[in-house]
């Protein structure tokens, strides 16, 4: 094997096939939505805040505005769609909604993404 063949080795581990299809699909439309309810992403948003369930104990599992999410304390971690804007001024839609569950229950809503939680729970 050659040294171009494994030269790019290191970044295996942040290639995601199903942000590449979101891309590719912003790609040619510009307006595409970005949400996990194309079947490619089925359960990977729940999948992610299984992984930081199980790392934090006396964590539960809970679901705002219809986003996974883990309460711990009065802290809420929402499993956000990686390419969805965060910004307190420019936030997505979704996750908007799910902070204002999350602020009803009494919880501070802190947003990961999936890339981020399936990689890295904490």
């Amino acid at each position: 094997m050659t040294a171009c063949a494994t030269s790019n080795l290191a970044y295996h581990s942040i290639l995601d096939w199903r942000l590449g299809l979101d891309m590719a699909s912003l790609a040619l439309d510009a307006a595409a939505p970005l949400d996990f309810s194309p079947d490619y992403w089925t359960g990977v948003p729940d999948l992610a805040i299984q992984r930081v369930h199980d790392a934090l104990p006396g964590s539960s599992l809970l679901n705002l505005a219809g986003l996974p999410a883990v309460g711990l304390g009065r802290r809420a971690i929402i499993a956000a769609h990686p390419l969805w804007d965060v910004r307190p001024m420019t936030l997505h839609p979704l996750l908007s909604a799910a902070q204002s569950a999350a602020a009803a229950a009494g919880l501070a809503a802190d947003f990961r993404s999936t890339f981020m939680l399936v990689r890295r729970p904490l």
